[in-house]
C-alpha cells in the first residue's frame, strides 16, 4: 500500500516528556529520507498504546515512480539511521491489505506463550528470547513483556495504625477518594448530565513523596476543652482531680473490655460485669459517664450524642485530629510489569519477529520450532504461532491433502467423461511439468512459496491439464468413429489440435505477465501468483507437447496387455470330448 507502519518503545521508566522528546527525534530521522512523503506520530496512553513507553508512526511513502524501491528496502535503509537515535526502538513493517493477525504487535509475525503461572511464563519468555535472537533466521524480534516498570509499594505499619484505630480499609478509601476517581454525585440539567469525580490536587499526582502529605482521619473522637481521649489498651493521666473514671454501657454490645478502662486514683470503686462480659460502671462514686464502641469511637450510652460530667462542667465530642500518612506507613521502589496481557483465561506474552533477508517464512517457523523442542517447556506453557504464521503453518500442513483433493476430483470427473480408468492419467501427467516450472521461476526470481504462490500452483492444475484433453479428446475420437490405432491417432491430434493449444497457452500466459513483472501499490502480493503461472506454463508447454503422445501410446499398449491376459483362450478336441 506503500505505507510503513512503525511501534516505537523506550525503557519502562520513560516519562510522557522524555517520551515525546524522543519520539520528535525518530520523525526528524525518517522525514529525510527521500522515499518518505509524510507521516503521522502520536504517544499516550490511548486504546492501540496500552502503555506509556510506547508509540505509533505511520509513515507514507512516495509513489514507487518517484522511489524505485519497495518497501521493505525502505525499512532496511531507515533502520541503520535510526539507530543513532538513543533510548528508544523503532519497530517497522509494510502494511498491506489482505492480512489475518488478529492482534498488533511490534513486526510481523507472531509467536505466543501462555502459561496460567505469570513467574514461569516470565522466566521461560527470558529464556526463549535469548536463543530466538541468536537464530540468523530471524531479526527484530521483540515482545510485549515489559516487567521492568518502577512501582512504590505502600507498606503499613498495621501496628502503629491499630494502635492510632486506622483500618487498612480507611486507608484504601482515602487514596481511592484522592487518586481513584470516584464519582461523588450527578449533575442534572434540562439537557445534558455530568458526573461529579473526587480526586485530590494536581500537586499530590507529580510525585510519589507527596503522598506523605495525605491525612487519614482515625476512628477515634475525642472530648473539646480536654485532652484526647486515650485509645484502647492505654492509660491517660486525669488532671482535672484523682477520682475514678469508669465506662457504663446500657447495653450489652459495643462495649469495651476491661483492658479499655482510663486511669484511676487511690480511691476504690467497685467494678461489676454483665452476663456478656462488658465492663460495667458502679452506680456511685463516678465523676464521668461515658460509652464506647467496639472500634474506640466515644458515644452516648442512649442517645448517640456524647453526655459527660465532670468538675468542670458539660463537654462534647469532636473527632480526632487527621493524621498524616507518613505515621504508618512508607514507600519501597519495585519493578513491576506495566501490563499484563491475556489470552483467554490466562497470561500471554506476544514475541514477534521479521525475517531476515534471504529466508522464508517456512524456514524460521522450522527454526523457531527447534528452538522450543530444545529448550524442553513444561507442559503447562504453551506455545503456538499466531496471525499469518500460524495461517502459513496450517495451510502448509494441509498442502498435500490439498493438491490430492485436487487431483482426485479431477481424476473423477475425467474417468466420467472417457470412460476409462487409464486415460485420466495420460492428461494428468501434465501437472508435474507445470509444478516443477513454476518452483523453478520462484526460485530464479527470489521469491518465497508462500500462500498465493500456492494458489497459483493451485490454479496451473485447471490451465495445464487443458493441453491433454485437447490432444486425448481428438485421439479416442479419431479411434472410435474410424477405427485408427493409437499411434496413428494420437499423431493426427497433436498436429491438428497444436494451434488451439498454443493459443490458449499464449492467452494465460500473456494474462500472468503483468502480475509477475508490475510494479505498483500491492504488486508485492500478486507478484508470486504471476510468476508461478509463467513459469508452469512455459515449461509445461514445451515438455507435455512431447510427452503427452508418448504417455498416450504406452497407456494404450498397456491397456492392450492387460485385456489379452484376462481374456484366455481354450481349445477342445472333438474327439477327446466325443
Amino acid at each position: 500500500m506503500g505505507i510503513i507502519q512503525g511501534i516505537s518503545q523506550a525503557p519502562e521508566s520513560t516519562s510522557f516528556q522524555a517520551m515525546a522528546a524522543k519520539q520528535q527525534e525518530l520523525a526528524k530521522g525518517i522525514l529525510a529520507d527521500p522515499a518518505v512523503a509524510s507521516l503521522s506520530s502520536f504517544i499516550g496512553v490511548d486504546g492501540t498504546n496500552t502503555t506509556l513507553n510506547s508509540g505509533r508512526i505511520q509513515i507514507n511513502l512516495k509513489p514507487f515512480s518517484e522511489r524505485h524501491i519497495d518497501a521493505t528496502a525502505v525499512i532496511d535503509r531507515l533502520q541503520s539511521s535510526l539507530e543513532k537515535v538513543p533510548g528508544i526502538h523503532l519497530y517497522m513493517q509494510p502494511v498491506q491489505d489482505l492480512t489475518v493477525d488478529d492482534r498488533a504487535s511490534r513486526t510481523q509475525f507472531q509467536y505466543t506463550l501462555e502459561d496460567a503461572d505469570q513467574s514461569e511464563l516470565d522466566a521461560w519468555t527470558e529464556r526463549m528470547m535469548a536463543e530466538l535472537r541468536k537464530l540468523r533466521e530471524l531479526r527484530d524480534v521483540a515482545t510485549d513483556q515489559q516487567p521492568h516498570g518502577l512501582a512504590e509499594k505502600l507498606v503499613i505499619d498495621r501496628a502503629t495504625a491499630s494502635r492510632l484505630n486506622i483500618t487498612p480499609n480507611q486507608i484504601d478509601s482515602t487514596l481511592y477518594d484522592a487518586f481513584g476517581q470516584r464519582q461523588i454525585s450527578t449533575l442534572y440539567t434540562q439537557s445534558n448530565q455530568y458526573h461529579v469525580i473526587l480526586e485530590a490536587s494536581p500537586d499530590f499526582q507529580k510525585n510519589p513523596s507527596k503522598l506523605q502529605d495525605i491525612y487519614v482521619q482515625s476512628s477515634s473522637t475525642q472530648n473539646s476543652n480536654s485532652p484526647p481521649a486515650p485509645t484502647p489498651g492505654r492509660t491517660s493521666p486525669n488532671s482535672a482531680n484523682s477520682s475514678v473514671s469508669t465506662l457504663s454501657s446500657s447495653s450489652a454490645s459495643g462495649v469495651v473490655p476491661v483492658q479499655s478502662a482510663f486511669s484511676a486514683s487511690a480511691s476504690t470503686s467497685s467494678l461489676s460485669f454483665n452476663s456478656s462480659g462488658p465492663l460495667v460502671a458502679p452506680s456511685e462514686s463516678t465523676n464521668q459517664v461515658l460509652s464506647t464502641n467496639g472500634s474506640g469511637i466515644l458515644a452516648p450510652s442512649t442517645s448517640r450524642a456524647f453526655a459527660g460530667t465532670s468538675n468542670s462542667g458539660t463537654k462534647s465530642a469532636t473527632p480526632a485530629a487527621p493524621i498524616p500518612l507518613s505515621t504508618f506507613t512508607h514507600f519501597e521502589k519495585i519493578s513491576s510489569p506495566l501490563i499484563i496481557a491475556h489470552q483467554g483465561q490466562f497470561p500471554v506474552v506476544t514475541i514477534s519477529f521479521n525475517l531476515a533477508p534471504q529466508t522464508s517464512l517456512s524456514q524460521a517457523i522450522a527454526a523457531i520450532e527447534n528452538v522450543q523442542n530444545r529448550l524442553k517447556m513444561p507442559a503447562s506453557v504453551q506455545a503456538t504461532f499466531q496471525g499469518a504464521a500460524a495461517a502459513y503453518k496450517a495451510i502448509g500442513t494441509n498442502e498435500v491433502l490439498l493438491i490430492i483433493a485436487a487431483l482426485a476430483a479431477v481424476y473423477i470427473v475425467l474417468g466420467v467423461l472417457y470412460e476409462s480408468f487409464i486415460h485420466p492419467i495420460t492428461i494428468l501427467s501434465t501437472l508435474p511439468s507445470a509444478g516443477v516450472g513454476a518452483l523453478l521461476a520462484l526460485m530464479l526470481c527470489k521469491q518465497d512459496l508462500g500462500i498465493v504462490a500456492i494458489i497459483g500452483i493451485i490454479l496451473l492444475i485447471g490451465i495445464v491439464k487443458k493441453n491433454g484433453i485437447m490432444i486425448v479428446d481428438f485421439a479416442l475420437e479419431a479411434e472410435r468413429s474410424r477405427g485408427l490405432n493409437s499411434t496413428e491417432a494420437i499423431y493426427e491430434a497433436s498436429l491438428l489440435r497444436f494451434r488451439p493449444i498454443m493459443m490458449t497457452t499464449l492467452a494465460a500466459l500473456f494474462a500472468g505477465i503483468p502480475l509477475a513483472f508490475g510494479s505498483g501499490i500491492g504488486s508485492e502480493l500478486r507478484r508470486p501468483l504471476g510468476i508461478a503461472m509463467v513459469g508452469g506454463l512455459v515449461l509445461s508447454q514445451i515438455l507435455t507437447l512431447y510427452t503427452t503422445p508418448v504417455i498416450y501410446i504406452f497407456f494404450d499398449r498397456l491397456r492392450e496387455r492387460l485385456s489379452q491376459k484376462k481374456t484366455v483362450p481354450i481349445a477342445f478336441d472333438t474327439a477327446e470330448r466325443l
